[in-house]
């Protein structure tokens, strides 16, 4: 028996009945999810896994990787603040570049502060749970290889994002002025 539930259309309490959310990392997103799971739990209905889609970019997740070969992990964040300090006195007189510059920052601090929001997400998550994450893909699915890769990060798991979080926290942990920064609302 197919019921409403909270605007979705679900499967009402059958035994062998088991449900995959899909969401993405945006903040509102993963507030609403928080308020399923809770009114899923509830309703007793069970709630095997969430996917967050579309979680970075693919150059983060690439650089993940790296990580788990011997480097720290989210290298191209790190490269930001050291390329605004060489082009400081540049860019203060060519607005373009100084644009850039901004962009660039408030890229670091955006991905800092979705790495942040799905590892404080994924804590929150009833035992049992499991947690599959995928990034945004440049070039969306065109073919098998592409496909081929964009299971290779979801059936990854949660694994990535222990890295993630861990380079998130060593560079926010040498910018005491990065949480200033993301305080602002950025759009």
């Amino acid at each position: 028996m197919v019921v409403e539930h909270g605007g979705f259309g679900v499967v009402s309490h059958a035994r062998a009945a088991h449900f995959v959310m899909v969401t993405t990392a945006e903040e509102d997103r993963l507030r609403q999810a928080r308020e399923l799971v809770s009114e899923m739990e509830a309703d007793g209905l069970k709630l095997s896994g969430i996917v967050i889609n579309r979680f970075l970019d693919e150059r983060t997740w690439q650089d993940t990787a790296h990580a788990a070969a011997g480097r720290s992990g989210l290298e191209h964040l790190k490269e930001i603040p050291i390329l605004a300090d060489e082009l400081a006195r540049d860019a203060a007189r060519r607005p373009p570049l100084a644009a850039l510059m901004e962009f660039l920052e408030a890229y670091r601090d955006r991905t800092l502060a979705e790495i942040e929001r799905v590892a404080a997400f994924a804590r929150e998550l009833p035992a049992g749970v499991k947690l599959a994450i995928a990034p945004e893909i440049d070039a969306g699915v065109p073919d098998l290889g592409v496909l081929a890769r964009v299971a290779e990060y979801v059936v990854g798991g949660s694994a990535v994002l222990r890295i993630l979080e861990g380079a998130a926290a060593r560079i926010r942990s040498r910018d005491p002025g990065l949480t200033a920064r993301q305080a602002a609302p950025q759009r």
